[in-house]
């Protein structure tokens, strides 16, 4: 979950709460400490779902945020891993909007398919806009504003599957009815140009005016997209009042919507089919002057385990008062929910951790507390992360409106925005915090640079902060030892090209050790080798069975090892002094070994096959880089 540590520059931190939360067996945690620091003053109110504020690029090894600054205009901002620092934020869009809704006019970010970084963003129930980066992998230069439709969009909700970018959004039929169907457009060539939009939910106009698709989040699982979302409305008018949760997803491979069982309900979810998506039973209080037992479900998310158990995460105000946040599954066409926490209904995100792991982000009922808790074993038992004080001195802040996981999050774990309740709608000066929740390594723990498994990924989908060359053959995940213990296989089928998989990191001058599991095949010139930038460093050969290392370009064998069978490999690399120690299944094999070639630092472990020779596999899992 966490590869990269963080320091935040002294100047920019506030750090009013630290904690060291000791990994549980059997749990999903942090074994570092959690950190809320302001990291910008000028934000101002925006309506953002739970997704979107921000994501980490592996090339770039930055995790990039957006926000509104001042009168809506768009600010991105990026964490340097490589230095641990915080760069300035840059605005790169004037939106010069300080009406009252306002706030409606937020952006969400993705990285494009072509490698740039991109916000999509709405003038409320009037037209989208594409922000564009110029550059790929960077926020640097002038960007680009692309009008996408005038389809009077709502709430922007882009989903990039494979080198599709999927936007979906709620558009404002009729706000005096009250009606609004749940649209889609999409684009083939990273926003150059968009489809016609159509929609994928639309109940009509009903007797009982229950019509507005109110979405609350995507999640992406393969090439299925899921969707949450309330049905709003009712005889009050415009997002009077709002019934029930709903989830569907749209499987991108055939166009259709399915419900989250499976049920085929074709090119559109009607009002009749409303019942098949329906996941959890929540009726408003419509004669009631309070928003909440008006709106019983407030905010919530779905997200998919490894086994393809959909689950859910949401806060309820109950009728009679009572307020929770909740967390629920389906198992064998069957919903059911547990509570995670009572008194406070101000759930804020969920994110898949692990296989059967989640993560759920909450704020206490008074606002001042950011919660975290997390199961590994799909809610069966919960564990509590962190509960710290958010920041909001020295601004008149009293209200986080938002708390978003980081997209493929390092340690940059989460941003806030907060702002002043009273003022949020009427005061678009940008004056309110900016707030990042990160981790920091204790006292002694070593840093992770890399850490896959390969447990959560499928097929030859690519991990992030990897690379795969399969031009001679395939790169791909296999349920090896395995469904539940996944790992990567590479399968050689030329005699003139090689496969490899390779991991990058932070460039490292210091002492660096490379763990993982590996399982070579009955043929010589397999390879493992770790560079510093394009010098091969250290370099690990088979060999007529036996496993061998270059010295200064000598090889040197080390021990004979057993084909098509697991092997526990540990490279301690030093590129201060140019020397290495190499385990094998726990016996030290060379101590303090000559690198195959001096460099000043380490930043990628490859593992590769010869380019002559055919028929050669090669198998690795549990992949992980410390220093």
């Amino acid at each position: 979950m966490m590869k990269n540590w963080l320091k935040v520059a002294q100047w920019r931190r506030l750090t009013v709460c630290m904690l060291v939360i000791i990994l549980m067996a059997g749990n999903a945690g942090y074994a570092a400490a959690v950190s809320l620091s302001q990291i910008e003053g000028n934000g101002a109110y925006h309506a953002r779902r739970s997704f979107g504020a921000g994501l980490y690029d592996s090339v770039s090894n930055k995790t990039f945020i957006n926000y509104s600054g001042p009168q809506m205009d768009v600010y991105v901002k990026a964490y340097n891993h490589s230095t641990s620092s915080w760069e300035p934020a840059v605005k790169v869009a004037d939106w010069n909007d300080s009406s009252t809704y306002a706030y409606h006019d937020y952006g969400t970010m993705v990285m494009l398919p072509d490698g740039k970084l991109g916000i999509l963003i709405f003038n409320h129930s009037s037209a989208a806009y594409l922000l564009k980066a110029p550059n790929a992998h960077s926020m640097d230069g002038v960007w680009t504003k692309t009008q996408i439709n005038a389809d009077k969009t709502a709430y922007p909700m882009p989903a990039v599957v494979g080198n599709t970018v999927y936007l979906l959004y709620s558009k404002n039929d009729n706000q005096s009815y009250p009606y609004r169907t749940y649209r889609m457009t999409k684009s083939t060539d990273s926003g150059a140009t968009w489809s016609t939009p159509v929609s994928i939910i639309d109940s009509g106009k009903t007797a009982d005016k229950f019509n507005e698709v109110y979405s609350n989040g995507v999640y992406i699982h393969g090439d299925k997209i899921y969707m949450t979302w309330s049905m709003a409305g009712g005889p009050g008018g415009h997002n009077h009042s709002s019934r029930h949760l709903y989830v569907a997803y749209l499987n991108t491979a055939d166009g259709n919507m399915y419900s989250a069982s499976g049920t085929n309900l074709g090119a559109k979810v009607d009002n009749a089919e409303l019942a098949d998506c329906l996941v959890y039973d929540a009726l408003p209080v419509t004669s009631s002057s309070d928003y909440g037992t008006r709106h019983p479900v407030q905010q919530a998310d779905v997200a998919v385990a490894d086994d393809g158990t959909v689950v859910v995460a949401f806060g309820e105000q109950e009728n009679a008062g009572g307020q929770t946040v909740r967390f629920g599954k389906l198992v064998s066409g069957v919903w059911s929910y547990s509570t995670l926490q009572t008194g406070t209904r101000n759930y804020r995100d969920l994110a898949k951790t692990g296989p059967d792991d989640f993560e759920v982000l909450y704020l206490s009922n008074d606002y001042t507390q950011l919660v975290s808790t997390a199961t590994a074993n799909l809610g069966s038992t919960w564990s509590e992360q962190y509960n710290l004080a958010i920041p909001l001195a020295p601004s008149n802040a009293d209200f986080p409106v938002y708390a978003n996981f980081i997209e493929n999050r390092q340690n940059i774990q989460a941003i806030i925005g907060a702002v002043n309740l009273a003022q949020r709608n009427t005061d678009y000066t940008g004056k309110w915090p900016i707030i990042a929740v990160d981790t920091l390594p204790p006292t002694g723990e070593p840093v992770t640079l890399v850490n896959e498994n390969f447990d959560s990924v499928e097929g030859e989908q690519i991990p992030p902060g990897w690379t795969f060359n399969n031009a001679g053959g395939t790169v791909s995940v296999a349920a090896d030892p395995g469904s539940t213990d996944k790992s990567l296989r590479l399968y050689d089928t030329s005699t003139s090209t090689v496969v490899s998989a390779s991991a990058s990191f932070a460039p490292t001058a210091t002492a660096v050790t490379t763990e993982f599991k590996i399982k070579f095949g009955n043929q010589s010139n397999l390879y493992v080798r770790v560079y510093g930038g394009a010098t091969e460093a250290i370099r690990l050969r088979t060999n007529s069975g036996k496993l061998q290392v270059s010295n200064s370009g000598s090889y040197l064998t080390l021990k004979s090892y057993t084909a098509n069978a697991w092997h526990n490999i540990k490279i301690v690399a030093d590129p201060s002094i140019g020397q290495a120690d190499i385990y094998m299944d726990g016996v030290l094999l060379q101590s303090g070994g000559a690198f195959h070639s001096a460099v000043g630092s380490l930043d990628k472990i490859q593992f590769i096959t010869n380019s002559t020779a055919s028929n050669m596999t090669m198998s690795v899992d549990d992949v992980r880089v410390t220093k």
